[in-house]
């Protein structure tokens, strides 16, 4: 659900906006209208900076574990402003790179100058000083002939499987050869060694310094903090009102209907002229959201799409179930969902910033648990292959073609449901009449949905009644589509309604994916199995071997299950469920202005 908004209205003397707006902040319980983004050179130059904070800290955050594996030693940081350590990270950054190259482009040079070891500089010089001209090729010893001793005056400076050799020509005379001549190396390899070793060296000392800062991270984060703050007091001010030849300055902020009374104590004591009213949905209130324990937990895959408008439904309560069965249905095996409820129990006790997503994790691994039973997965096999479940054990489980019928019936459901918290919002808002259209698609789709499983299960009708509520539904989606007090139109706008059965059509057959992708786990799992039992005709290692290619071969497939479980039920969510509901997104998130607390 969506918490109830107070509105505040602040008038206040320009001298005193500093000082209002850092002791409201203190409290953190009003969001002051502002704008999300920068509004002018200023602001766009505070944005920047805090765009170069966030992307060296994550940057350093990276490096750090990295280092810290290598055994990059720690240097001591002086003292000196945020500023100056910032630069010095960003110079480091950079520099890390631009040597990291280097050093790539050495040792290339290298590789290609260490077949002739010292054959360069110096030597070359003295040959041409005597009126020769020195020649360079390189071939492979299958290409290389002997004659070429006899018929040239030539020198094999290394052999191998290449040989690299020199021939020499009186300078300014013609002079053929059937190889073409290479280029000869600018510098001998001892030289290009020496330099390799003092790029390493200006490198590690620089590692040295990426590893002290990125030890100092803590302090970029508080720097960071007071920046964002800083950002919203001038973007606070931007969005402000003048008035009185610039002598006051007015602003307007929202509170939780919780902390209203909070915020009114606090502005008692404060050189301020203040209003209280409700919010209104044409005040553009911020939005925050207010969940049980459980649906909590899904709100972050909600606002993964939009967060709903003030005056729209929160429809976190009423997917977050669906969500979890969708995810058990699309991974497809039970021991991978008991896999994943052992890592959720692990990230919540033992990563307590984490514990809310190892909880998610939790009840996701719980769906993946519950809704495999139905075809009786386990790590690609079937229990009745693995337990002793007697020989009519396959049929208390369901084949492809009944996981299949399943999952379009399980969406079928979700859509009805989408429907009728349609219908009631719909009521809810704009009076009874006009969710009644609603009713009669909820009304149609479950007749729709129960002719169907009668005709697949074997039974041979419905009830000769039940074809009455096809027509009470078909009669209330043809009158109630409009609101219109001309027959006519409503009756022109409700036949058109019912072009919206082919969308309907169209979103059942997306449901088909929560089978597919579950038959498509099972099946990757099976393989991991079959590879495996292979394995073990090796003599000796093949248990060993076997044990490997299970374990590293599961969890491969859990990866890539877990990814499409993860995805699919998230756009079966947003596109399927939240259109058959009536969703109305677009609202902004509650911010309220808050100063962080700086630690020392």
């Amino acid at each position: 659900m969506i918490k109830k908004m107070e509105k505040f209205s602040f008038v206040i003397f320009h001298k005193d906006v500093d000082s209002f707006l850092e002791e409201l902040s203190l409290a953190g319980l009003v969001d002051i209208t502002r704008s999300s983004r920068a509004v002018d050179q200023e602001s766009m130059a505070k944005a920047q900076l805090i765009r170069e904070y966030k992307d060296t800290i994550s940057w350093l955050s990276k490096y750090n574990s990295t280092a810290e594996k290598a055994g990059v030693k720690r240097i001591e940081i002086p003292s000196e402003t945020y500023s100056d350590i910032l630069s010095a990270a960003k110079r480091g950054i950079s520099n890390q790179k631009t040597i990291a190259s280097e050093i790539k482009i050495l040792n290339d040079e290298l590789a290609k100058a260490a077949p002739w070891y010292s054959f360069t500089g110096n030597e070359m010089e003295s040959i041409k000083s005597l009126g020769y001209t020195p020649h360079f090729y390189t071939c492979s010893a299958k290409v290389f002939k002997e004659e070429w001793k006899e018929l040239y005056p030539l020198y094999t400076v290394s052999e191998g499987e290449s040989i690299c050799f020199v021939t020499l020509s009186q300078t300014g005379e013609e002079y053929t050869f059937p190889l073409n001549e290479i280029q000869a190396p600018s510098r001998d390899a001892s030289a290009i060694e020496q330099v390799i070793k003092e790029a390493e060296q200006r490198l590690a000392e620089n590692d040295s310094l990426l590893y002290s800062l990125s030890c100092e991270i803590d302090k970029f984060k508080e720097e960071l903090k007071s920046l964002n703050f800083d950002l919203d007091i001038y973007l606070a001010k931007e969005s402000s009102q003048k008035a009185s030849e610039d002598m006051l300055t007015i602003f307007e902020g929202f509170a939780t209907l919780e902390s209203a009374s909070n915020v009114e104590q606090l502005l008692e004591n404060m050189p301020v002229y203040w209003k209280r009213e409700s919010a209104k949905a044409e005040d553009n209130p911020p939005v925050e959201l207010k969940n049980n324990f459980f649906n909590r937990l899904f709100e972050p895959i909600g606002q993964m799409y939009l967060l709903p408008k003030y005056d729209a439904e929160d429809l976190t309560p009423y997917f977050g179930i669906f969500y979890m069965l969708f995810f058990g249905l699309c991974l497809g095996d039970m021991g991978y969902g008991v896999i994943l409820m052992i890592a959720g129990l692990a990230v919540n006790f033992k990563m307590p910033k984490m514990a809310s997503i190892g909880r998610l994790v939790f009840l996701l691994g719980l769906g993946s648990t519950i809704m495999p039973l139905l075809s009786g997965t386990v790590f690609g096999a079937k229990m009745y292959e693995l337990f002793p479940m007697g020989e009519d054990a396959p049929e208390m489980f369901l084949d492809d073609m009944g996981m299949f019928w399943f999952a379009i019936g399980f969406g079928m459901v979700q859509i009805i449901f989408g429907r009728v918290l349609n219908a009631i919002f719909t009521m809810k808002r704009n009076g009874f009449p006009n969710g009644l259209n609603e009713v009669g698609w909820a009304i149609l789709l479950t007749w729709f949905t129960f002719a169907f499983d009668t005709k697949t299960s074997g039974i041979k009708d419905m009830p000769q009644w039940s074809i009455y509520l096809v027509y009470f539904a078909c009669a209330l989606i043809l009158f109630f589509s409009s609101n219109s007090k001309n027959i006519l139109a409503r009756i022109g706008k409700g036949t058109f309604a019912f072009y919206d059965i082919t969308g309907l059509f169209g979103d059942i057959l997306s449901y088909i994916r929560l089978f597919g992708l579950g038959t498509a786990g099972g099946i990757l799992g099976l393989v991991i199995n079959s590879i495996s039992t292979q394995l073990l005709g090796i003599p000796y290692a093949g248990w060993l071997l076997c044990g490997i290619m299970l374990v590293i071969g599961h969890i491969m497939v859990l990866f890539l299950s877990a990814l499409g479980a993860f995805v699919h039920p998230m756009r079966l969510t947003f596109v399927e469920f939240y259109k058959n509901a009536g969703f109305d997104g677009g609202g902004r998130a509650f911010r309220p202005l808050k100063k962080e607390k700086q630690t020392k």
